[in-house]
C-alpha cells in the first residue's frame, strides 16, 4: 500500500514541503536539498526553527492558488489544495513558499 502524502512547514519562513515519507526521511531529503559539500548546518538550523507537520484536513482545504505560489510555476491559477499540488510532481517536493 502506498504511503499517504504528508506535508511539513520547514524553516523560519515556513515553506511547505511534501512527500510520501516519514519525518526523518523528509528531514534527510531537506538536508540534501539545501546543503552544499555535505555541510548540513544550515538545514539543521532551519529544521530546528520550524518543523511542523500539516494536518491531513489542512492538506485537503481548498484555497485560492496562483501559479507564482509554486516554485516551478507549473500550477494554474484557481482553487487548489496542498494535496493536489503535491500530487502534480515528483515527491518529495516543495509545494509552497512565502517568498512569492
Amino acid at each position: 500500500m502506498e504511503q499517504p502524502i504528508r506535508a511539513w512547514h520547514i524553516g523560519e519562513y515556513g515553506e511547505i514541503f511534501a512527500g510520501r515519507c516519514t519525518d526523518e526521511e523528509i528531514k534527510q531529503w531537506f538536508r540534501e536539498l539545501i546543503s552544499s559539500s555535505g555541510d548540513h548546518s544550515e538545514a539543521d538550523e532551519q529544521i530546528a526553527e520550524c518543523f511542523e507537520e500539516i494536518s491531513q484536513d489542512e492538506m485537503d482545504r481548498e484555497r485560492d492558488w496562483h501559479s507564482d505560489d509554486v516554485p516551478d510555476g507549473e500550477s494554474a491559477d484557481g482553487r487548489s489544495n496542498y494535496r493536489k499540488e503535491a500530487e502534480g510532481g515528483a515527491l518529495p517536493c516543495q509545494i509552497s513558499t512565502q517568498y512569492n
